[in-house]
């Protein structure tokens, strides 16, 4: 699992919630959705889920984005 986040501190809490649950498995990002290229800055992945994405700001462009991501499911 690849979690992207443009806030260090969502990175940060979630690392600690991960820690809590005894999960091991999450790649953290520290990057934006609208910049980051797939295969370059993120793996292919099955399904990508976005959550808190009215502040993206260009919402139309990152929504194409997730459902044109290669392999990808966009939830």
């Amino acid at each position: 699992m690849t979690a992207l986040d443009y806030s260090p501190v969502m990175l940060e809490t979630l690392k600690g919630n991960a820690a809590v649950e005894g999960l091991n498995n999450i790649v953290l990002l520290n990057k934006d959705w609208i910049q980051t290229r797939i295969e370059k800055d993120v793996d292919i992945h099955d399904v990508v889920l976005a959550s808190r994405s009215l502040p993206m700001g260009n919402l139309r462009k990152a929504l194409t984005m997730m459902n044109e991501a290669p392999g990808a499911c966009a939830i």
